[in-house]
């Protein structure tokens, strides 16, 4: 069996293909201008470029990689699982969006039109994101930021770990919040008045609302279009900063 280092795809840019598979190990992989009903790309250490995608469905399966996707459409749903991967993904959209397990992940204007979903990973930086929905189950320890952030319908938030998680943005719909013990930092940019808030968690754990200790439990605004649902079922103590401006 030939061994490559480096695989270079190019191919008919006018035609949409029914599929494409790659399964390899330690080598770097380049797609460019294709257009496919579904791609699936699995493999070890790997480093995979992918500018100018269109599919329907896309799967990247990989121990640890290198993964970078621009300037790409994918139209029904994409699912990352990286253990210890490295992750690109800018100037493209989404219907759907699931990540799953990686070590750092830089997301940028991406338009993801039903729902993203993120489950583990420890570094994440979201810049210029729209999504219909939001979900963050974080994991044991790393710092999760989001800058700019559209949502549009619902939103969840988890985290059980030592996370630093901070959302700079706007939640419409029904926002749920199960903070473990970290440092949290809500910045919404909207009116307070549109937010109904439910903080009900220890009397041990700190709350901040628009700077201002507040305790536990809070209910206020229960008439309000949009919700905020805060609460805490782990022992340690943490650390939420809500503010609205």
């Amino acid at each position: 069996m030939t061994a490559y280092l480096f695989i270079d795809i190019t191919i008919d840019a006018d035609k949409v293909y029914d599929s494409l598979s790659i399964q390899t190990t330690g080598t770097q992989i380049k797609i460019s201008d294709i257009q496919t009903k579904t791609m699936r790309i699995k493999g070890g250490v790997i480093i995979a470029h992918f500018n100018h995608i269109k599919t329907d469905t896309m799967n990247v399966t990989t121990g640890s990689a290198n993964v970078h996707v621009t300037d790409s459409e994918v139209h029904k749903g994409m699912e990352f699982n990286g253990n210890n991967a490295l992750i690109h993904f800018e100037k493209s959209s989404f219907n759907n969006l699931e990540m799953t397990s990686f070590i750092s992940a830089k997301l940028n204007d991406l338009n993801i039109r039903s729902g993203l979903s993120i489950h583990s990973g420890g570094q994440l930086d979201a810049r210029n994101i729209t999504a219909d929905t939001l979900k963050l189950v974080a994991g044991k320890s790393g710092n999760m930021k989001f800058q700019n952030t559209f949502v549009k319908k619902s939103s969840e938030f988890q985290n059980d770990g030592s996370m630093l998680l901070q959302f700079d943005g706007v939640l419409n719909g029904q926002t749920r919040m199960s903070i473990g013990p970290s440092q949290t930092k809500f910045v919404i940019r909207d009116k307070m008045q549109k937010y109904a808030i439910d903080a009900q968690s220890s009397q041990a754990d700190t709350f901040l609302l628009n700077k201002r200790v507040v305790n536990y439990p809070l209910t206020q605004n229960l008439s309000a279009p949009n919700s905020i649902k805060l609460t805490n079922e782990s022992p340690f103590n943490n650390n939420v900063n809500l503010s609205f401006e």
